[in-house]
């Protein structure tokens, strides 16, 4: 299954942190479509102090999740 989560690189493109998936497949909706069990990223967004992600659910409708870039950045671990 696809899942999604975040990066942290510096200027010259060397990985410097990552966070745990934050999204993955785990409910009923996530199974339907052509691919099953799949959740793919379209488009992030920051919309003031909020990271807005669009995509595919299960290649079966489109999701939006919001979660608070503060947040995220606390829970990123250095590589």
């Amino acid at each position: 299954s696809y899942r999604s989560g975040f990066a942290i690189v510096n200027g010259k493109g060397e990985l410097i942190a990552v966070s745990d998936y934050t999204l993955f497949p785990s409910n009923l909706n996530e199974e339907y479509g052509d691919r099953a069990l799949v959740i793919f990223g379209d488009g992030l967004l920051l919309v003031e102090d909020e990271i807005v992600w669009i995509g595919g659910v299960g290649d079966y409708s489109i999701g939006i999740f919001i979660a608070n870039l503060k947040d995220i950045l606390q829970n990123m671990r250095n590589v």
